[in-house]
C-alpha cells in the first residue's frame, strides 16, 4: 500500500464510501524441501586370490597334567607335541588397497 497527500475532488463510485466489509486474500510462500537419491557414478571393485604353502618351524607349546592317582584308575600318557608344523595360509590381494591384505 502506497500513501500520498492530495487535494481534490473525489471521483469515483458513490459506494466506495458506503460501511461494509472487503475480503482481501492474504497469499505467502512456503518452501518445500524434498531429497531425492540419485546415482551419480559406479566403481567396480575386484579382487585376485593367491595361494602359497609356506613351511613353519617352531616350537610348539603344550601342557602337562598332574594326575593324583587313584586306587584302579590309569591315567594315559601324554601324546608327544609336533615339532613341526605345516600351514596353509591364503591371501587375498586386492586392488583397491594397493596389495595390503
Amino acid at each position: 500500500v502506497e500513501r500520498r497527500a492530495v487535494d481534490r475532488d473525489a471521483t469515483g463510485d458513490p459506494d466506495a464510501f458506503v460501511e461494509g466489509t472487503i475480503d482481501v486474500p492474504v497469499r505467502g510462500e512456503e518452501v518445500e524441501l524434498t531429497r531425492t537419491a540419485r546415482v551419480a557414478e559406479e566403481v567396480e571393485v575386484s579382487k585376485e586370490a593367491v595361494q602359497r604353502t609356506e613351511r613353519v618351524a617352531g616350537t610348539v607349546r603344550r601342557e602337562e597334567v598332574r594326575v593324583q592317582e587313584v586306587e584302579g584308575a590309569v591315567a594315559p600318557a601324554p601324546a608327544p607335541a609336533p615339532a613341526v608344523e605345516e600351514v596353509r595360509r591364503t591371501t587375498v590381494v586386492s586392488e583397491t588397497d594397493g596389495g595390503q591384505s
